[in-house]
C-alpha cells in the first residue's frame, strides 16, 4: 500500500491554470506538417492507382491470352471434309474406308454422308446404291472405287451404273478407269473395268469417251469396248436387255402414296427401259385419275407394278417387244 496521498481535484486544476496556455507552433512547422500530410496522401493515391492499372493490365493480358488460345484452337482445327453423297441402299457386304485410313468398315444404310476421298468396295453377291448431287450411282458386286468429288470417281475395278435422271442440264459423273475416262450428257450408262478389259454401255442419251489421245462419242443403244491392244469395238444393246436387270434391286422407288398411277408407270418404264402404252384413250384417262395408296419401297420395278395394279381395276400385259400395255 502506497503512503503517497492522491492530489485533490482542486489542486490539479490550480496547477493547470498556473501553467498558462500552450504556445502555438511556429508557422513553418505547421506548413511542414501540412506538406508532409499532403505528400503522404498523394503517395497513397498513386499506389492505389498503380494497383488499379496493374489489375486492369492483368485482366487485359488474360483476355488476350484467352482470345489467342481460342483463335489458335479454331485455327488449328482441320477444315471440314466435303460431303460427296449419301447412301440409298446396301445389299450384302459393302465396305468403306475414309481417305488415308487403313481399316475397312461395313457400310450401313444409316450412314449419314459419304465424304470426299472415301473408298468403297463390294464383295461377291453384294451391291450398293448412292445419291451424288442428284445423280443415282449403283455399284455392282466385286467393285472397288474412290469418290474423288461430287463430279468424279475413280473406278479401280468392277461395274457401276449412272443415271442422271434424264436432265441434260445436269452434268453427271466423270468416271476415270485407268487411262480411260467417260462423262455423260444427260443419260443412263454403265461402265465396266477389269484391268485390260474396258466397256461402256449407253442406255439413254450420250457419253463422251476418251482413251489416251482418242476421243469417241457413244449414243443410246451402243456398247463400246476397248481391249488390251487399244482396239475399239462397237455393238448394239437394247434399253430393256436382260443385262440391265442387276440395277433393278438398287432402284430408288418414288413415293406413290396419294399419287396417280401414271407416276408409278413412268418410274417402271425408266428403270426397266421399256415403253408404256394404253389400250385406249379412256384407259389412259382412267390411269391418270387412279390414285394409289401405300408404299413400293424395296420392290423392284415389275414387282411394284404387279402389287399396285392389283389394288386397281386395271391390268397390264408385256408385249413381245417389252412394251407394257395397260388395259
Amino acid at each position: 500500500m502506497s503512503d503517497r496521498s492522491p492530489i485533490p481535484p482542486d489542486a490539479l486544476a490550480s496547477l493547470i491554470q498556473a501553467s498558462g496556455r500552450r504556445e502555438a507552433p511556429p508557422e513553418w512547422a505547421h506548413e511542414r506538417a501540412y506538406a508532409a500530410m499532403k505528400d503522404a496522401w498523394r503517395a497513397k493515391l498513386r499506389a492505389r492507382r498503380a494497383r488499379m492499372f496493374a489489375t486492369l493490365a492483368a485482366s487485359i493480358a488474360v483476355l488476350g491470352v484467352t482470345a489467342g488460345l481460342t483463335l489458335n484452337l479454331f485455327g488449328s482445327r482441320p477444315p471440314p471434309v466435303a460431303s460427296v453423297g449419301r447412301v440409298e441402299r446396301v445389299i450384302g457386304s459393302v465396305q468403306v474406308r475414309p481417305a488415308g485410313a487403313g481399316e475397312w468398315t461395313l457400310l450401313k444404310e444409316t450412314a449419314a454422308v459419304l465424304v470426299k476421298g472415301t473408298e468403297l468396295r463390294t464383295l461377291a453377291g453384294s451391291a450398293a446404291a448412292l445419291q451424288i448431287r442428284g445423280v443415282s450411282l449403283r455399284v455392282a458386286d466385286r467393285t472397288q472405287l474412290v469418290l474423288d468429288s461430287k463430279a468424279r470417281l475413280s473406278l479401280l475395278q468392277g461395274t457401276v451404273y449412272v443415271d442422271t435422271g434424264g436432265n441434260v442440264e445436269q452434268r453427271g459423273m466423270l468416271i476415270v478407269a485407268g487411262s480411260t475416262s467417260v462423262t455423260d450428257v444427260g443419260t443412263q450408262y454403265e461402265v465396266r473395268y477389269l484391268g485390260s478389259d474396258y466397256r461402256v454401255r449407253v442406255r439413254e442419251g450420250a457419253v463422251l469417251l476418251q482413251h489416251g489421245a482418242v476421243r469417241r462419242r457413244g449414243t443410246a443403244g451402243e456398247q463400246i469396248t476397248i481391249d488390251e491392244d487399244d482396239v475399239f469395238r462397237s455393238a448394239a444393246i437394247a434399253a430393256n436387255d436382260p443385262d440391265w436387270r442387276w440395277i433393278h434391286s438398287l432402284a430408288t422407288a418414288p413415293e406413290i402414296d396419294d399419287q396417280p398411277l401414271t407416276v408409278l408407270l413412268a418410274w417402271v418404264a425408266r428403270e426397266s427401259g421399256v415403253k408404256v402404252r394404253y389400250a385406249s384413250p379412256a384407259i389412259e384417262r382412267k390411269a391418270t385419275a387412279t390414285i394409289l395408296h401405300g408404299s413400293i419401297q424395296r420392290l423392284k420395278p415389275f414387282e411394284a407394278l404387279e402389287v399396285m395394279l392389283a389394288t386397281t381395276d386395271l391390268r397390264h400385259e408385256v408385249l413381245s417387244d417389252g412394251t407394257i400395255l395397260i388395259k
